[in-house]
């Protein structure tokens, strides 16, 4: 359909290895010197769109922590 945007909701989970609030903490304050790595970093380690990481990163998307998942919508 044309001009719909749909909303999907992201789960990013937490492992033994990272836990994905800090880490994404980690990647918010790294954008400031290298927001592309940081934007690359997220986007391929959690699946998203180029697009999606930057605004996560960039604070234009809002999240919530559950435990230890970010939970965020963003078009698709």
């Amino acid at each position: 359909m044309v001009g719909v945007q749909v909303m999907v909701e992201y789960r990013l989970h937490s492992n033994g290895l990272v836990y994905t609030p800090g880490f994404l903490e980690w990647a918010k304050v790294g954008m400031l010197s290298d927001s592309n790595k940081m934007v690359e970093i997220i986007s391929k380690g959690y699946g998203l769109s180029q697009n999606v990481a930057y605004s996560l990163l960039s604070g234009h998307i809002d999240y919530r922590v559950e435990d230890e998942t970010v939970i965020f919508e963003a078009e698709e």
